[in-house]
C-alpha cells in the first residue's frame, strides 16, 4: 500500500475547494495572507496551487486572484473539467494532482486525482472518498498540515 508521503512525492499541483475548506463558516480568517505564504513555499518547490470553487466571482475570489501566487477558478460546478483544463495547460495529469474538498460536488474530482483529502467537517460521503482527513479548521492550519505532509514531517 502506497503511503501518503509517497503519493505526495508525485504531486505537482494542489487543488483546493474554497467554501467549507479554506473558508469555514463564512470566516475569511486572513486567508489572503496565509494563501500567499503557502503559495510562496509551494512555488519554491515547483508545486502549483489552484483554488476551484463553485462560488460565483465576487470580492473574495477577486481578492484571492489578485494575490498573484494562486490561480482561482470560480463558478465551476464541473470541477473535473476545470481541473482538466488547468492540468492540460501545464502538461500535467490527474496522477500528479492533489485535491481537498468537503461536499458532494467535490466527489467527482476527488475520485480523479492521485491524492485526495477533506477537512474533518466534510460530509460523510466525501470522507469515504479520500486518502486522509485534515484536522485543521482554519486555512492556516490546513496549509500547515498539508505542508508537513508534503515535506514528509507527518
Amino acid at each position: 500500500m502506497t503511503s501518503i508521503a509517497d503519493k505526495f512525492a508525485d504531486i505537482k499541483i494542489l487543488f483546493f475547494d474554497l467554501d467549507g475548506v479554506l473558508i469555514q463558516n463564512g470566516q475569511l480568517d486572513s486567508l489572503c495572507e496565509h494563501l500567499k505564504e503557502f503559495c510562496d513555499k509551494m512555488n519554491s518547490i515547483e508545486m502549483q496551487t489552484v483554488i476551484i470553487t463553485a462560488r460565483e466571482e465576487d470580492e473574495t475570489t477577486k481578492l484571492l486572484q489578485s494575490n498573484g501566487e494562486c490561480k482561482v477558478i470560480s463558478a465551476s460546478v464541473n470541477k473535473v473539467k476545470a481541473a482538466a483544463e488547468v492540468l492540460l495547460n501545464n502538461n500535467l495529469n490527474f496522477d500528479q494532482a492533489f485535491y481537498i474538498g468537503d461536499d458532494i460536488l467535490d466527489i467527482p474530482l476527488l475520485q480523479r486525482v492521485r491524492l485526495k483529502a477533506c477537512p474533518s467537517t466534510a460530509r460523510r460521503e466525501v470522507k469515504r472518498n479520500v486518502d486522509f482527513i485534515v484536522s485543521g479548521n482554519t486555512a492556516k492550519e490546513i496549509f500547515n498540515e498539508i505542508e508537513k505532509q508534503i515535506m514528509g514531517l507527518e
